[in-house]
């Protein structure tokens, strides 16, 4: 088994653990039945970052979705229904291994 299997096993893992039932719809396709991950990202907002600088940090809202289900397009809905029916809107999207996409969403 080589590095890049063994870190597809390991998403595979961690995806069949913390997924939940979502909801995808876009322009070809009505609520198709999707398992996916919340995961939010802190990131810091302006300019001049180091470590004792004053500034602003953003959770950054991100779905990650199994590509073998679904491929994400630009302005994509995914609902949530387990999360209080939470719906977020793909802005774009970027691979993680063969399998996941990570993308980023306005909520």
């Amino acid at each position: 088994m080589n590095w890049a299997q063994i870190k597809q096993k390991a998403r595979d893992a961690v995806h069949g653990t913390f997924a939940v039932p979502g909801l995808y719809s876009d322009s070809k396709v009505t609520d198709l039945e999707i398992m996916v991950r919340l995961h939010r990202k802190s990131a810091y907002l302006g300019d001049n970052y180091d470590e004792f600088s004053p500034g602003y940090f953003s959770e950054i809202n991100r779905v990650i979705v199994d590509l073998r289900e679904v491929t994400p397009e630009r302005g994509a809905t995914i609902r949530i229904p387990d999360f209080e029916n939470v719906e977020v809107s793909v802005e774009n999207y970027n691979r993680q291994g063969e399998h996941y996409a990570l993308c980023e969403v306005r909520a």
